[in-house]
């Protein structure tokens, strides 16, 4: 999921009082990892910051097309994470019945 949430960049840090943050990399267009270590187009595998770092990675009113990074309050991705929760079920569906389908050709050949 290569896409960022839309939130209002300007007093972002004021306006949400979350403690858990996530941080977007505008030059990758991924999530940072945990640990600021590596890039994530996954929304599950990015990782989980603390306010105080989310905030070294603000800019405040620097403009858009120099920002780095953007970091974005646990608030604001929850309709991306439930979107790839939902992915991930229905990819998890079609592999379970894309397996049933060949167990049941291999017992049909095995006749058993």
């Amino acid at each position: 999921m290569r896409s960022k949430p839309s939130a209002v960049y300007a007093n972002r840090m004021e306006r949400y009082p979350d403690a858990v943050w996530l941080i977007w990399s505008n030059k990758w267009g991924c999530w940072y990892r945990s640990g600021c270590a590596g890039y994530t187009s996954d929304i599950a595998q990015a990782g989980l910051y603390d306010r105080a770092t989310a905030a070294a990675h603000y800019a405040g009113s620097v403009a858009k097309k120099y920002r780095c990074t953007e970091p974005f309050p646990l608030s604001t991705v929850q309709r991306h994470i439930r979107d790839r929760i939902e992915h991930l079920q229905r990819e998890i569906a079609e592999r379970e019945t894309q397996l049933a389908h060949m167990l049941s050709l291999s017992t049909a050949r095995t006749g058993g």
